[in-house]
């Protein structure tokens, strides 16, 4: 989820560039659930919630793009081509089946690892 600004020149064109600069959050939501094999599966058994996990990280970046078409029209759309980067804070995550039992303590546990957001993206469509 990013607030962004955009900059474009005033008159419009046939082809209109613009700059975006964008800042917000990444998140991840997680499910931790009972991991069932094969027979079970088949037996119709249905898994359930453990626990869950989220996590959040800031992020900033920055967009390049244009829209293309008919600008005369009032209220018709454009096609739009953007680039982005996006850059933030490592983002937590549950360790695929880390999910353990601790006899000693009657307890559940998991690992948690961190991983880097940093992401360029290509988006492709109608705008105004």
């Amino acid at each position: 989820m990013n607030a962004l600004i955009q900059l474009r020149p005033k008159l419009l064109e046939a082809i209109t560039p613009f700059l975006e600069i964008l800042a917000g959050g990444n998140f991840y939501l997680s499910r931790i659930k009972e991991n069932l094999d094969v027979i079970e599966t088949a037996l119709g058994i249905e898994t359930f919630d453990l626990d869950s996990y989220s996590s959040a990280s800031f992020n900033k970046g920055i967009a390049v793009g244009c829209y293309i078409g008919n600008h005369q029209k009032k209220r018709a759309g454009r096609f739009v081509i953007r680039f982005s980067y996006n850059r933030g804070s490592s983002i937590k995550y549950v360790v695929r089946n880390s999910l353990a039992y601790d006899p000693n303590t009657n307890w559940l546990g998991y690992e948690v690892d961190k991983a880097p957001v940093s992401y360029f993206m290509i988006q492709i469509g109608v705008g105004r």
